[in-house]
């Protein structure tokens, strides 16, 4: 059994079919999460053995390679290396050469990218309304085989006719990977060699069985993290050249923090203040791997408008991504927004939504921390009715300035921030409104609910 959660992230197998559970974007991203991985297997520090372990499983996802054939070749390569498990581990799962710790290599790390990507797939907006539950099965048997109902009545969920079904979204599924052999995943396996997965429970299914509970709906889509987004390690590495060469084959995907080598995630989830986030989706990458979130971002500074705001398309969802990393700004801080309308009554729709607490549709809504910048926005295009937003109590904002200083210059000075998909907004104040001929602008205080 593995020393620790992070010693089962080894190797990737693509030769099953993640390929076709990821949309058009990870299908792209699929050699980014490979080669994140394939330099992590637990004990081993030899940049050489970490290099041959990666061809051989680029091999396999290309459909270049079996799994049997790179386990000999693999085998080949750690006997003329001269590669020795250390004391006491020869012949057990520790050792390199076993054919059960390269196949448990090769397989859970498969296992892990699936379960991400059916989590992804899986919680769309119409993916929940028709199949709003998960039930947790097994995938494959096992010797002995854990007690997961247990496991899943202690993780807070309910056992329904004899099955372990919980909504998509509980948080049942986050604790099932805390237990002590826990990946620390919120999906499939959960733990290290579970053979567990899920089954899609339907809307009537949910429905007979009580599991939705009443007056749901589905929650906005949020990004699911990327199997990479909390991954690091602390190689023992003495040797110098050693380690300027690891830093140099992790080019842009990894760095030291100290002794500990962290990856950075740069098409990813892993938070991190703005300016962190605009350094590290901006990174020289290795060859082939393109950096998808800094694309998205530009595309949205070049003309928001333009890449329309609705789920489902990959330069939005890369977008959201990107900027769902980024911690939340202070609460206390103002920000304004500017809305411009064709006609009164759409006008008068729009404060009456806010007089209710309305939600955020689009997957984004943008903000400034200047007010000059969001009445020029309210009063462009010459539309008779403006609308100018004022807050100084959020609680999800993310400042998106320092992404636009590093990617898209000009525009950088906007002092941008974005509300995601799901924010409540509403009215706290009266609304002041000045007259200028024919042009109505309202000015209005609003609270993040």
């Amino acid at each position: 059994m593995p020393e620790s959660p992070t010693d089962a992230w080894t190797l990737a197998d693509g030769k099953i079919s993640i390929p076709s559970e990821l949309r058009t974007a990870e299908w792209r991203m699929l050699p980014q999460w490979l080669r994140e991985r394939t330099f992590w297997m637990a004990g081993v520090v030899e940049a050489e053995v970490l290099n041959e372990f990666r061809g051989e499983v680029e091999k396999i996802a290309q459909g270049e390679a079996s799994i049997p054939e790179a386990e000999r070749r693999l085998a080949e390569f750690l006997e003329e290396s001269g590669y020795q498990p250390k004391p006491g581990q020869r012949g057990t799962i520790k050792d390199l050469r076993t054919w059960r710790r390269m196949r448990t290599a090769l397989r859970t790390n498969v296992e892990l990218l699936q379960g991400w990507a059916q989590k992804e797939r899986g919680t769309t907006r119409g993916a929940m309304m028709s199949a709003p539950a998960w039930e947790l099965v097994r995938m494959l048997p096992r010797q002995v085989p854990r007690d997961w109902e247990a496991r899943f009545q202690i993780a807070g969920g309910t056992i329904r006719d004899g099955r372990m079904i919980a909504m998509k979204d509980a948080q049942v599924w986050a604790r099932l990977g805390e237990f002590p052999d826990g990946l620390r995943v919120d999906y499939p396996p959960f733990a290290w060699g579970s053979g567990m997965g899920w089954r899609a429970v339907g809307f009537r299914e949910a429905k007979r069985l009580g599991v939705i509970p009443e007056g749901w709906s589905p929650p906005p889509r949020q990004p699911v993290s990327s199997p990479n987004a909390s991954m690091e390690i602390t190689p023992r590495i003495s040797n110098g050249a050693v380690r300027t060469l690891l830093t140099q084959r992790m080019q842009g995907l990894a760095e030291w923090r100290g002794d500990v080598l962290v990856f950075t995630d740069p098409n990813g989830t892993r938070p991190y203040p703005a300016e962190k986030v605009a350094q590290v989706i901006t990174a020289k990458l290795p060859p082939g791997i393109r950096n998808i979130s800094a694309e998205a971002v530009r595309a949205w500074f070049s003309d928001s408008m333009a890449i329309n705001l609705r789920r489902g398309r990959n330069v939005v969802d890369d977008f959201i991504r990107a900027v769902a990393r980024i911690e939340p700004m202070r609460g206390d801080r103002p920000v304004w927004r500017g809305e411009r309308f064709a006609r009164e009554s759409d006008l008068l729709d729009r404060l009456e939504s806010l007089l209710a607490g309305a939600a955020v549709k689009d997957a984004a809504q943008s903000w400034s921390r200047l007010p000059a910048v969001a009445e020029a926005f309210a009063r462009r295009g010459g539309l008779p009715y403006q609308l100018v937003l004022h807050s100084k109590r959020h609680a999800s904002l993310r400042f998106i300035q320092p992404l636009a200083k590093k990617i898209y210059p000009k525009y950088w000075k906007q002092a941008e921030a974005v509300s995601l998909e799901g924010s409540r907004w509403k009215a706290v104040g009266e609304p002041i409104m000045v007259r200028a001929g024919r042009s109505l602008e309202i000015h209005l205080e609003v609270e993040e609910l």
